[in-house]
């Protein structure tokens, strides 16, 4: 079984959303671990993506570390994988990187998806009206950005999975994926796989100001934050405001979902078991939180 999974190299580390999605990639793993004798991962370095954003400073800064940031990446991907996956399961997982920059087939397929797509096809992604509507100074809607779902095409055929894990934020890029492939198999006489599974994370992992985790607003726990600053942004997410004496509603409370989305399925049980049966304050489960989250972060950040 072939599963894809792709990272832009904004950065040497991957973030906490990063994270997420790989906790749901190894789960799905677990859970049918008994319909393959083998699972091919493979962890995409999106290279070209990462120029699609950002100032002309950072472009150069993340071309001129290509190479570099898609070690790091890739390696605390494959820590992170590891992480979450049974111990029976391991031997069953092969976890392969494909840096994109190196690769001469996307930059084929991409040629090719170009001139089968129409301007209208490519335009009318939400995505693209959304970033134009918040871009900051200095910075521009490049083509790269424009079309960055074909590229992200491009990428997909490369490998041909049976299934591919992301964000739900990258859905509106998604959208005309099978279509792009339904015509690019008919007309250069290709057999990619038109039935790929897209398999989108539903958790919406908050930010400690309440919103959504996202570098735009500047609320995001980085792995490479010092220790200090992690537990200071630990500290300060909003729960569901209950107080010693009454029994928590972990439903309602924002820490809650960022553990959801970060923490083993057995510790999440363990949190949703204290607030809901413990007449208590909210310190425990952020102690728990901060136990597991040290014990991940400290292993990607060291190898």
């Amino acid at each position: 079984m072939k599963i894809l999974f792709g990272i832009r190299p904004t950065s040497k580390s991957i973030h906490i959303g990063h994270i997420s999605i790989l906790k749901e990639l190894s789960k799905f793993v677990n859970e049918n671990s008994n319909l393959s004798d083998s699972f091919d991962i493979y962890i995409f370095i999106a290279h070209y993506h990462a120029l699609t954003t950002g100032l002309d400073i950072e472009k150069s800064e993340r071309y001129k570390n290509f190479s570099e940031y898609g070690y790091f990446l890739f390696t605390q991907a494959v820590k992170t994988i590891k992480y979450y996956l049974d111990d029976e399961v391991k031997n069953k997982v092969n976890i392969i990187m494909i840096p994109q920059y190196r690769n001469f087939k996307i930059l084929d397929t991409f040629v090719k998806l170009l001139n089968i797509t129409s301007y209208s096809e490519i335009t009318s992604i939400p995505t693209l009206k959304e970033y134009k509507k918040n871009l900051k100074k200095n910075e521009y809607l490049s083509a790269g950005f424009i079309n960055y779902p074909i590229l992200q095409a491009a990428d997909i055929i490369s490998i041909n999975p049976d299934y591919i894990f992301v964000g739900k934020d990258q859905l509106p890029n998604l959208k005309i994926l099978k279509k792009l492939i339904r015509k690019y198999n008919s007309v250069y006489n290709e057999k990619i796989n038109e039935d790929i599974k897209i398999i989108a994370t539903e958790n919406v992992i908050p930010g400690y100001d309440g919103r959504k985790m996202s570098k735009s607003y500047n609320n995001v726990i980085n792995i490479d934050d010092e220790d200090v600053v992690i537990k200071d942004k630990i500290s300060i997410y909003p729960t569901d405001g209950h107080r010693k004496g009454e029994k928590g509603d972990f439903n309602k409370c924002m820490f809650y979902h960022l553990c959801k989305g970060i923490l083993k399925d057995n510790t999440v049980k363990e949190i949703e078991n204290y607030c809901s049966n413990n007449n208590s304050l909210c310190k425990i489960c952020k102690e728990k939180f901060g136990e597991e989250i040290f014990y991940l972060i400290d292993s990607l950040r060291w190898f």
